[in-house]
């Protein structure tokens, strides 16, 4: 799934909240030097609602997203550039 726009963009692990938000976090080169994590929103049909990235200018990834009891998400990856 291209979630920010090019190929090399991956998703790795979906989330849906108690109010069937549908989260989708994965990594993209779109935004930088190397991998950078990104979270996108998702409406029912899979369309991108919003995307964030997170990361600096080396490789960063992502393992795990779940959404919480008081409505948020938490994210679970690792960083190469600290």
């Amino acid at each position: 799934m291209a979630l920010g726009g090019v190929d090399e963009d991956r998703a790795y692990d979906i989330a849906v909240t108690a109010n069937a938000n549908v989260f989708v976090a994965g990594t993209s080169k779109s935004f930088g030097n190397g991998d950078q994590i990104l979270v996108s929103k998702l409406t029912e049909d899979g369309s991108v609602l919003w995307s964030r990235s997170y990361g600096a200018s080396r490789n960063e990834s992502v393992r795990k997203i779940t959404s919480t009891a008081d409505g948020g998400l938490l994210i679970v990856g690792q960083t190469n550039s600290f």
